[in-house]
Order: structure tokens, then sequence, then C-alpha cells
């Protein structure tokens, strides 16, 4: 006699999504990878934008096909959250069809360098081309992107420190990014002699950071 399951767990059993498994162990990184990053006590998910040989040579999205992880010193990434409800109108909506994942992620403004050991196998890939709309977005403001590609959805503009969004906005780079990026950016800073280089790199503990798009000082 077939057993039949309650109801009840059907029904729990139907909403149960899948802890996600790395799809690639030992993959080169890739200009659009989704990641796992581990640092400062923290592992969160990550989009990989560019790689970052000695000497301040920058591999930009969009420029070659690959990453080779040892050939760099340390890599940019900014950081993916799935809270898509605390969207603004320049954290780029990356839905389940995007990611790959089988639930949607949110790609924030809050971006730094991690060493290359930081990053753990590939989870998921959203191509190159969809990547460098990401960082022209995160990075540069360029909302344009989001009529180019329109798969990349996004949220309403921050109304101020008032609006309940703000501080979540503020957390993922006091509370998450620093912590995680904190050894990575102090060899940056070494490196340069402790000169940030917002000229070359937009990362926002480099920079003056922005939350959403009403230009407050991230960090």
């Amino acid at each position: 006699m077939e057993r039949q399951l309650p109801d009840r767990l059907k029904e729990a059993l139907a909403q149960f999504v899948q802890k996600p498994r790395p799809v690639e162990l030992e993959a080169p990184v890739v200009a659009g990878d989704i990641r796992l990053c581990e640092g400062g006590g923290r592992r969160e998910f990550v989009l990989c934008l560019e790689g970052v040989q000695t000497e301040h040579q920058y591999w930009h999205t969009g420029t070659h096909e690959t990453m080779s992880v040892p050939s760099f010193a340390h890599l940019n990434v900014c950081l993916l959250t799935n809270d898509v409800d605390l969207a603004s109108d320049t954290t780029p909506i990356l839905s389940p069809e995007i990611t790959g994942l089988g639930f949607g992620l949110l790609a924030t403004t809050v971006s730094a360098a991690v060493f290359p050991h930081q990053l753990s196998g590939r989870y998921g890939h959203m191509g190159t081309e969809l990547a460098v709309a990401v960082k022209r977005v995160t990075w540069a403001g360029d909302l344009g992107q989001f009529h180019r590609y329109p798969q990349l959805l996004r949220g309403l503009p921050l109304a101020g420190p008032m609006d309940p969004r703000w501080h979540e906005h503020e957390l993922w780079l006091t509370e998450v990014m620093q912590p995680m990026a904190y050894e990575c950016m102090g060899a940056v800073f070494a490196d340069l002699d402790g000169e940030p280089h917002a000229e070359t790199c937009p990362c926002s503990l480099c920079r003056t950071g922005t939350v959403g798009s009403t230009g407050t000082s991230g960090a």
C-alpha cells in the first residue's frame, strides 16, 4: 500500500528550497561567477567582477574571458544578498533564471577586494556581459543598464535616512563587507602606501561609498 504524506507535510516540502551546493569546486574564476566568500567570521555570496594583478594591473570584466586565480593578487567583488525586498533603484535584482540557484539575489552597491583563497567553488554564473552591466550600475550609477538589460530588475529609490531600507544598506558595508574584506583591503592600502586609489578602483572600501541612490557616505 502506497504511503500517503499528510497535507501539511506536502505543503512544507513544496516550499522547501534545497541548500545550494557549488557546481564546480576547482573552476577558474570567471567574470559573473557567484561564489561564497569567507572572512572576518562572515560567509556571504559575492559576484566576481574583476581581478587585480600585482603592480595594480587591472583585469576588467569584458576584456578577457577568464580570471585565472593564481595570477591575481586580489579580486574585486560585490556583495550579494537574498533580501531582494531591500532593493533600491541602484541595486540590480538577479532573478533565479539569472543566478541558476533557484532563488533571486540582490547585487548591492557594496564592493571590495578579497583574496582568491577566500572564495569557494562556483555556485552560479550570470555571464560576463551581464556582470559588466551590474558593475556599471553598482559602481558608476549607470542606470541606463536597466534599459539595455530588462532582465535586471530594480526597486524604488531610497527616500533618505527615514527609509526603512536605509539602515540595512549601511549594515551591508559596516557589518558584512568590512569584516570580510578587512585583511585584503589592509594589504591593498599597505601596497599603495596607505593611499586610496579611487581613480582606478571604485571599491566601496577604497572610496566614499554611496548608499542606494541618495549619496550618503557608506564608510
